[in-house]
């Protein structure tokens, strides 16, 4: 498929000075940058098993923020002690 794009300047700019710097062209780089971001799943498809856990498991609201937050603070926990 050839597909033309109507592009801003600023855009465009960027596109070639990125793409420069890993020695492609900008529709080289520009394939890539597509088929990273097509391939990769949306957050609906990534947090889709997560949300059917969650729901299977019928965890209150209350009982997933506090889940939730623990792990946030553990998580900061263990930065700053690797930091340390």
């Amino acid at each position: 498929m050839v597909l033309t794009l109507d592009i801003p300047p600023d855009l465009e700019r960027k596109l070639m000075d990125r793409a420069r710097a890993i020695g492609q062209d900008a529709a080289q780089y520009a394939r890539r940058i597509l088929e990273r971001d097509l391939t990769l799943p949306s957050l609906d498809e990534a947090l889709g098993p997560f949300r059917d856990q969650v729901e299977q498991s019928r965890i209150s609201d209350d009982d997933l923020d506090v889940l939730v937050e623990q792990a946030r603070d553990a998580r900061a926990r263990e930065h700053r002690d690797k930091s340390a």
